[in-house]
């Protein structure tokens, strides 16, 4: 679960609140709660299909992050770093075989 929080809505709204007047970051985070969201609904019997789609949204979220990792001023500077270096963790347990049900929430 290490840096999965910080896809999370929760974590959208967090940086909204902190970040009220700057639109562009709350469309970033809504891009990268995006991302999470298509992970978490993915399912394909073949492996391969997931580890492609795994692959096609590591580099989705990093191209969202990318413009900011060496911004210090940018708010999503510091969850950018944490995506590119987490980028593996990240989606291990999102993309999901269909013969696996998914968790119930608690």
């Amino acid at each position: 679960m290490r840096g999965r929080m910080f896809l999370s809505r929760k974590t959208r709204n967090h940086i909204a609140g902190l970040y009220p007047w700057d639109a562009s970051l709350a469309r970033w985070a809504d891009a990268v709660h995006d991302v999470y969201a298509k992970a978490k609904a993915f399912t394909h019997p073949s492996e391969q299909q997931r580890r492609s789609a795994g692959l096609a949204l590591e580099r989705r979220l990093l191209g969202r992050c990318r413009p900011y990792l060496d911004d210090p001023s940018a708010g999503q500077a510091r969850l950018c770093r944490r995506a590119e270096t987490h980028i593996k963790e990240l989606f291990v347990n999102g993309i999901k075989s269909v013969a696996v049900a998914p968790r119930a929430s608690t």
